[in-house]
């Protein structure tokens, strides 16, 4: 009986995390809606979306984790999966690619 006793635990005795160890989740689909949303609300005008993308967005969404794809987003369109595809049926018009040039 040289090994050690193992302790009692109580069924149904949960865990306790510390708020360090939790993350958030990277939810890229979520952001890429909540920026489309936001786009074709203000419609096509030039002054609207900037005022959009540097005031409300970066208030209320976390810029700074997905900058990729509101990157994504503002040049196609929508998220670019591997490959060059756009990922999902979710897309906007208010985008660089769309745009019309006028020099």
């Amino acid at each position: 009986m040289s090994g050690k006793t193992l302790k009692p635990t109580l069924s149904g005795s949960r865990n306790k995390t510390r708020k360090r160890d939790e993350k958030e989740r990277y939810e890229p689909a979520v952001f890429r809606d909540a920026i489309i949303t936001g786009l074709e609300d203000v419609g096509n005008n030039h002054d609207q979306i900037l005022r959009y993308l540097c005031e409300t967005a970066t208030g209320k969404l976390d810029v700074k984790r997905y900058g990729e794809v509101l990157l994504d987003v503002l040049f196609v369109g929508g998220i670019i999966a591997p490959g060059g595809a756009i990922e999902g049926n979710v897309r906007t018009d208010i985008c660089l690619t769309r745009q019309s040039m006028k020099i």
